[in-house]
């Protein structure tokens, strides 16, 4: 059972969203809070687009009227230069650009292809692009659920791929290493291997290691929590972010948790009472596939919180 660093599954969750002083405890919160969490920030997007709008078309009606009367009166204008606001709304969609090719991918594939495919890293590598693939699946068969912008699902694919990084240094405590060797604070003994953990790094888009890396952090153990002092920092709408990655990173994992790749395809099927994972396996309907379904089940505790929904499975 995943460690949730002493408190219960609803405050933790809540403490995804709030500081701690804000919430009373465990009793106060139900299952779900994420969700309305993201429809207030959606209610409140749309609120301030309106308002903008509004405001845009009051000055330039005042604007116009200022033209056709004899003195000329200038108005303000509280909307941004047109060069501004498309250069603004450019940056709010490209940076980094969600639909650009994941250089990440070609990165590790290319590292991969040098590695000796025993090494504690390639073993990493091999795992984590196929976790990448079934994370992926589940990102888009729940985009109706999660609603997250584009550049969650790239920022996805690359946690994916680099989950288990840290197992260069052992399985303890390697997703934690995973993080600090993303934000380059951990240091890396052996020359060559330090050189293939910086090319990986390195094709990690700028400003982009510490949410990638708390994504790649909570794939296991303990949950995310405003306990941790780099998840307490991000802006509210990056904690529900990593939140809602960690937890299909999370399930993604757990179908190859053996490393062997049996999960050959994924189909979700998201219905009101739940999200069902139809699992094809390289050997048709085994018991070791079951046995990926029911660990995917159980790391699936995160999700099911988040979002109130029951995950099942079937074999096929």
């Amino acid at each position: 059972m995943p460690r949730r660093e002493e408190i219960s599954p609803c405050a933790a969750q809540a403490s995804l969203l709030f500081p701690r002083p804000l919430f009373a405890g465990p009793d106060t919160f139900t299952g779900g809070l994420l969700l309305l969490s993201c429809a207030y920030l959606k209610a409140a997007h749309s609120l301030s687009s309106i308002m903008t709008t509004t405001t845009a078309t009051e000055n330039t009606t005042t604007t116009t009227a200022s033209e056709n009367s004899t003195i000329a009166t200038p108005v303000e204008s509280s909307v941004l230069p047109a060069s501004d606001s498309q250069t603004a709304e450019t940056n709010d969609m490209q940076a980094p650009d969600a639909q650009e090719p994941c250089t990440l991918r070609a990165t590790a594939e290319e590292v991969l292809r040098r590695l000796d495919k025993t090494s504690p890293l390639a073993i990493a590598l091999s795992h984590g692009l196929h976790v990448s693939d079934l994370a992926l699946e589940l990102y888009d068969a729940l985009v109706s659920l999660h609603d997250l912008p584009a550049i969650w699902r790239k920022r996805l694919a690359q946690a994916a791929i680099l989950h288990d990084l840290g197992q260069i240094f052992g399985m303890k405590g390697h997703h934690k290493n995973t993080l600090l060797l993303l934000l380059e604070e951990k240091a890396v003994q052996d020359e060559k291997i330090a050189a293939q953990v910086h090319e990986l790094v390195s094709a990690l888009p700028e400003g982009e290691h510490l949410v990638v890396g708390l994504i790649a952090r909570y794939h296991r153990r303990a949950w995310p929590s405003t306990r941790n002092a780099l998840f307490a920092s991000l802006a509210l709408q990056d904690r529900l972010g990593v939140s809602v990655c960690a937890s299909l990173l999370r399930i993604a994992d757990a179908l190859d948790v053996a490393h062997t790749g049996e999960v050959r395809e994924l189909r979700v099927v998201l219905d009101k009472s739940g999200v069902v994972l139809e699992l094809h396996g390289a050997n048709g309907p085994c018991a070791s596939l079951e046995e990926h379904a029911l660990r995917a089940r159980a790391k699936g505790e995160l999700f099911m919180d988040l979002f109130a929904r029951e995950v099942t499975w079937r074999l096929c």
